[in-house]
């Protein structure tokens, strides 16, 4: 069994409405629907705040990472032209070289 005291669960709390708040604050949606989610949260239990809190983390780590991910897949693209760009300079290259042996023979 747990063995946390009123200290302890006060903190945490605290520490998980600073959380919420900040989530909340930094949604991109208007601030009647932010204000929406302050009103509900007094009648949601404590698991439901848990679960919103893991849904907005997921909201904001995914906005956070949104400009990495696009510039990962340009690099991505840039590379691939790049890779297939050699990759038909050789087999012309190649063919080339085969058409002259031909030529030789």
């Amino acid at each position: 069994m747990n063995n946390f005291t009123n200290k302890d669960l006060e903190e945490t709390a605290q520490s998980q409405g600073i959380k919420l708040g900040y989530l909340i604050s930094t949604l991109e949606v208007s601030d009647e629907i932010k204000d929406s989610f302050l009103a509900i949260l007094p009648k949601m239990s404590l698991e439901q705040i848990d679960s919103l809190i893991l849904l907005l983390e997921q909201n904001y780590l995914q906005d956070q990472t949104k400009q990495v991910d696009q510039d990962f897949e340009n690099e991505l693209k840039k590379l691939s032209a790049e890779y297939n760009q050699e990759t038909k300079k050789i087999k012309d290259d190649v063919a080339a070289q085969i058409d002259d042996v031909i030529k030789q023979i």
